[in-house]
């Protein structure tokens, strides 16, 4: 791939809009804005944040150096909020103006960058109001001032400042203002600044990209790489499968997107980062958890995102650089925003932009999600529903089947499974125009590929009710379709797939038995791009595979965390699959003669025994891999389980 220069003139752009209000220029000062001819090898990203503002009654604070992670921070000091301008979100502090502030800057570094939105005010704001920025390089020449001109408080685009520094030599500071001219009189101002980042002489060379494409609702049966599956998914077949390792044993670790992408940006389970739904409330990731594109950030990884399910954005937009939304505040999943074709259009515009370091990019891939009319959008409805009328998209139209269905049913629900496999196949054509572009911008050499599901889709495999969400309008019944409501294998077994970069082909292991979870995305992107996972993260890597060596299995994966209905949890092993409903009986299936879970097995059985101490032993852990404790080993060796 043809190397970008390290440093690219960064001018500072704010495109007009009829629908934007707000207009801001940043002007950068002669001199500020680094050369094109630069070159200094391999830069590396350092990120940091604004300080807190300078008192008189007291020294500066210390500058927030883990920014990503810093929900709460000193008495007076902003916390970060996610502010979304456009599309893009960003973390952010909220800078009251007037305001002081200093950022340390880490030693050799050339560069500063950050990212303002225009400074609003709670009401309309004055004709004329400008706000100065004013930025000082210890040492240098001259103070650099910048002026912003305010005007209402809709949300425009961010806007990037780039500071360029004359000396590399040793840690400084650099001191921040934000000052609103006489002309915005007492209105109370604000602007979020966005991270900060330092450029510095680092290595970054021979660190892989890595791509992780999500497949929304994709249940395991409908994609597994081999021939019997393929139809499904040819361009996906011919070009991953057959470079790629599939792990033909992956569960996630939860049944709705939120919790379960969430472990794979986490490395941890549900219980662990708190991202979940328990006792009918939705929970945050918690504060202090390290997320996947922080530590690759750190790392001098250029970070970003493109989502069209808000469940996937919900506090997950720490440590991206940009994360792009494409669904309308305050997000509805039927919006065409949220369609294969314009996720994949906007990651393509990103992957062409030239760049001097390594990439971790995230896209998610909402098409599987009901209501499934991809197909009749796209003119290619499937002939299974030619007479049925009105479409299943979603649950609509079927109540409580009978026992056997009708021939009405019967058609109908024929029609739904066939909307389900036309959709994966648009899925499969956008991707093959992914696989195209690496290709031809010689990305491919360097791009490693993760591509997984969050979770499966039931079609009447258990007819299981799903009870009704509260911001059902009316009391309806929902049967048989949907997930978040069970934990049964058709929405906890799912694909799991890693594809080399081209530079890397040709020892992959075609296919892995180990037992593994989604959660194990986490290692897995660290290990593909050169990067050591965190000591404290129980997540596998399984990257190996990649190099012809298989990795190890767990011995269970605990999946938990229901959308609506009661709170339910499970845990896997290759032997046998174990349900707790929340007040009601546990539920056994061993595996192997009854791979669809239909005839839970006697209380009383050795393996309905072994599978009740493990969902024991699972959840009385903090992350549900910690290993079971003294009293829980006791009983699963009096039981046979462990030696």
């Amino acid at each position: 791939m043809p190397r970008a220069p390290a440093h690219r003139r960064l001018p500072l752009h704010h495109r007009a809009s009829d629908r934007v209000t707000v207009a801001i220029a940043l002007l950068l000062a002669q001199g500020c804005v680094a050369p094109v001819d630069q070159d200094p090898p391999s830069p590396l990203v350092r990120r940091a944040a604004l300080a807190a503002p300078t008192t008189t009654a007291a020294p500066p604070p210390k500058p927030l150096l883990n920014a990503w992670r810093l929900q709460t921070t000193e008495a007076g000091s902003p916390a970060l909020q996610p502010v979304r301008l456009g599309s893009i979100r960003r973390p952010a502090q909220i800078l009251h103006l007037p305001y002081t502030g200093h950022l340390d800057v880490p030693q050799g570094s050339t560069a500063a960058e950050l990212w303002l939105t225009p400074g609003t005010a709670l009401e309309s704001v004055p004709q004329g109001c400008q706000v100065t920025l004013t930025v000082a390089w210890p040492g240098a020449a001259a103070v650099t001032r910048t002026t912003a001109a305010v005007r209402a408080a809709d949300p425009g685009e961010w806007s990037r400042v780039h500071l360029q520094r004359s000396s590399t030599s040793g840690p400084t500071t650099l001191s921040v203002a934000l000052t609103p001219s006489a002309a915005c009189g007492a209105q109370p101002l604000w602007v979020a600044a966005a991270e900060v980042r330092f450029t510095t002489t680092g290595r970054t060379a021979g660190r892989r990209n890595v791509l992780l494409v999500v497949v929304d609702t994709l249940r395991r049966d409908l994609f597994d790489c081999t021939p019997e599956t393929s139809a499904n998914a040819p361009h996906l077949y011919e070009r991953w499968c057959k470079t790629g390792s599939f792990f033909a044993d992956a569960f996630s670790n939860s049944s709705w997107t939120y919790p379960a992408v969430t472990s794979m940006l986490t490395g941890l389970t549900p219980r662990a980062h708190g991202a979940l739904r328990l006792a009918g409330t939705t929970r945050d990731l918690r504060p202090e958890v390290t997320t996947l594109p922080e530590v690759l950030g750190w790392s001098g990884f250029e970070t970003f995102a493109v989502v069209p399910n808000p469940y996937s954005a919900r506090a997950l937009w720490r440590g991206f650089d940009r994360f792009y939304e494409l669904f309308p505040a305050p997000g509805r999943m039927l919006s065409d925003k949220r369609r294969a074709q314009n996720v994949v259009d906007r990651l393509l515009e990103i992957l062409r932009e030239p760049r001097a370091v390594p990439f971790f990019g995230f896209v998610l891939l909402v098409d599987l999600h009901e209501p499934v009319d991809l197909p009749q959008k796209a003119g290619a409805l499937p002939d299974e529903c030619r007479e049925v009328t009105p479409l299943p998209f979603g649950w609509e139209g079927i109540k409580q089947p009978h026992s056997p269905p009708t021939a009405d049913e019967h058609r109908r629900m024929t029609c739904r499974r066939a909307l389900y496999r036309a959709s994966f196949l648009g899925i499969d054509r956008e991707l093959a125009r992914l696989m195209q572009a690496l290709a031809e911008s010689h990305l491919e050499e360097s791009t490693a590929i993760v591509l997984a599901s969050d979770h499966g889709e039931e079609l009447w495999d258990h007819a299981e009710e799903e009870a009704p969400r509260p911001t059902d309008r009316e009391p309806v019944t929902r049967w048989g379709v949907d997930h978040g409501h069970t934990l049964y294998q058709e929405l906890t077994r799912v694909p799991l797939l890693l594809v080399p970069s081209a530079q890397d082909r040709g020892r992959a292991l075609p296919r892995v038995d180990s037992l593994v979870a989604v959660a194990d995305v986490f290692a897995t992107v660290l290990g593909m791009a050169g990067i050591a996972s965190p000591t404290t993260t129980p997540a596998f890597d399984l990257s190996p595979a990649l190099f012809g060596r298989a990795p190890p299995g767990h011995p269970f994966v605990l999946s938990e965390s229901t959308l609506y209905g009661p709170d339910r949890t499970s845990v896997s092993t290759p032997e046998l699959r174990a349900i707790r409903t929340a007040d009601g009986p546990i539920e056994v299936f061993a595996r192997a003669p009854d791979p669809y879970e239909r005839h839970p097995l006697p209380s009383d059985s050795a393996i309905a025994r072994r599978g009740a101490a493990l969902l024991h032993a699972a959840t009385t852990t903090t992350t549900g891999y910690s290993p079971p404790s003294v009293k829980d080993l006791q009983a699963l060796r009096a039981l046979g389980y462990v030696k």
